[in-house]
């Protein structure tokens, strides 16, 4: 009697990338590597924190900030309505700063999810998000280090 084997294996086709794909990803990771990107990030986080996420809903409807914190600043985790109103500014400045070049990427992101398809491209959002992490941390860190200076500043 004679056995014969035969073993297959899967071959996984990695798309032929272009030029145009690698200076995306660089774009990309200059784009979430950077202070603004980052900034705005973290703002964006603070802001939501202290508005506390059932009113954050009703904020993004508002025309006058300012006045909608003044009946509703119980209900948030701000000290006063100046600190409120020069977080949300300080927020919706960092964001306008960075949205046409977020718009541009999730254009493109979204035209090479469709060239290289959508597993290929979660390599990229995992890459993307990676960075941003890292430089979040490096800049919470910058801050606290320049809270803890004019702290040790202010109390000597």
């Amino acid at each position: 009697m004679v056995f014969f084997g035969i073993q297959g294996y899967a071959q996984k086709i990695t798309p032929s990338l272009d030029g145009q794909y690698y200076d995306f990803v660089k774009s990309s990771m200059e784009f979430y590597g950077s202070s603004d990107y980052n900034n705005s990030e973290l703002l964006s986080d603070e802001f939501v924190n202290k508005v506390v996420l059932s009113s954050y809903r009703a904020v993004c409807t508002v025309e006058d900030f300012e006045v909608w914190i003044k009946e509703h600043l119980s209900e948030t985790k701000f000290t006063s309505v100046e600190e409120a109103v020069k977080l949300f500014e300080e927020n919706r400045k960092a964001s306008e700063k960075i949205r046409e070049k977020r718009r541009t990427l999730f254009a493109q992101e979204s035209a090479f999810a469709e060239k290289y398809g959508e597993d290929f491209m979660e390599n990229y959002s995992i890459m993307m998000a990676i960075i941003s992490v890292s430089k979040k941390e490096e800049l919470k860190k910058g801050i606290a280090e320049l809270k803890k200076g004019v702290y040790t500043a202010l109390n000597n």
